[in-house]
C-alpha cells in the first residue's frame, strides 16, 4: 500500500513544512488541488492552517513547490540513468528501471505530476523545470537516433510512449502499488526496448 501522510512529530521547521508537503502530496493527488482546502490539508500534517502561510504565502505557492519537488526527482532518475550507461542499451536501462523504482516508492507522486503538469496554477518556474526534463529527453533521444540505435520518429513521441507507459504502469497497479519485481522490470524493460530499438 502506499504510503498516507502523518502529523508533524517534532516543532522544527523542516519537520513542518515536510509535513505539509506530505499532506498536501497526499490529498492533491486523491482529492485535486481545487478539492483540497487548506485547512484539509493542515488537518493532515498536524499543524494549524496559519502554519501553511508561514512556509507557503499560498496554495499555489505549495501546488509548486511540491510540484517541483517531485518533478525534480523524476528529472534525477532520468539524468543519472544517462550518466550511469556506456551505450543507449545501457542508458535505456538505467532510467526504466530507474522510473520503475520511482513508481514503486512514490506512487502518489506519479499521480500528482500526471494531473497536474497542464494545470493553470502550475507556474513558470515548475514549467520550466518540466521543458528542461522534456528538452534533455529529447537531445538523448535524438542523439541516439543519429547513432542509429533508435528508431527514426519524432522524438517527442518516443519520449511520450515511454512516459505513457511508465504512467500506465503505475495506474495499473492500483492500490496495490507498483511492486519491486526485478522480474517484471526487466521484462517492461525488453518490451519498451524491442519497440523502439532501430530495426
Amino acid at each position: 500500500m502506499p504510503p498516507t501522510a502523518t502529523a508533524a512529530t517534532t516543532t522544527t521547521p523542516d519537520a513542518k513544512r515536510d509535513a505539509i508537503l506530505d499532506a498536501a502530496l497526499t490529498l492533491f493527488s486523491e482529492r485535486t488541488f481545487d478539492g483540497t482546502p487548506v485547512p484539509l490539508i493542515a488537518d493532515t500534517a498536524g499543524v494549524a492552517a496559519g502554519t501553511i502561510y508561514r512556509y507557503f504565502p499560498s496554495k499555489e505557492a505549495l501546488v509548486n513547490a511540491l510540484y517541483r519537488q517531485w518533478k525534480g526527482e523524476l528529472r534525477r532518475v532520468i539524468v543519472d540513468g544517462i550518466a550511469g550507461g556506456t551505450t543507449v542499451r545501457e542508458q535505456f536501462g538505467l532510467m526504466w528501471q530507474g522510473l520503475w523504482r520511482f513508481g514503486a516508492e512514490h506512487p502518489r507522486a506519479v499521480a500528482f505530476i500526471e494531473t497536474h503538469h497542464h494545470a493553470s496554477y502550475i507556474d513558470d518556474e515548475s514549467r520550466a523545470l518540466g521543458q528542461q526534463i522534456e528538452d534533455e529527453s529529447i537531445a538523448f533521444i535524438e542523439a541516439a537516433q543519429a547513432r542509429g540505435e533508435i528508431r527514426p520518429a519524432d522524438p517527442c513521441i518516443v519520449m511520450s510512449l515511454v512516459l505513457g507507459a511508465f504512467t500506465g504502469l503505475v495506474k495499473h497497479a492500483g492500490a496495490d502499488g507498483l511492486m519491486l519485481d526485478e522480474n517484471a522490470t526487466r521484462e517492461s524493460e525488453e518490451i519498451m526496448w524491442a519497440a523502439l530499438r532501430a530495426s
